[in-house]
């Protein structure tokens, strides 16, 4: 059995497709500029370090800062692999030890 299609329908069929390119092109675009400022966000607010900005402002070795997570003295996040602290657990360390000293 053949099928045939007039020209309207290959319009419908066409432009139909453009249109949901065209939806999938500018959520993609939306949903990458909301990354991104989600992104920038978390990276001006410092809310997500990785374990070298850890180890620089705790001024401490690798192995003490995996002897504080395994104390849970300070809580760390697995993204994309890699291990990374929130700011502010980060700080309250470097606080705490100030109190200490």
């Amino acid at each position: 059995m053949k099928v045939s299609y007039n020209k309207h329908d290959i319009d419908v069929i066409v432009n139909g497709s453009m249109n949901a390119v065209y939806q999938y092109v500018l959520s993609k675009q939306a949903l990458n500029e909301m990354v991104a400022v989600l992104e920038s966000y978390l990276q001006d607010n410092g809310i997500i370090w990785t374990v070298e900005e850890a180890l620089k402002y705790l001024k401490i070795s690798r192995s003490n800062l995996y002897k504080l997570m395994k104390a849970e003295k300070i809580t760390s996040q697995k993204v994309g692999g890699n291990t990374c602290f929130y700011k502010t657990d980060v700080l309250s360390l470097i606080k705490e030890r100030k109190k200490i000293k």
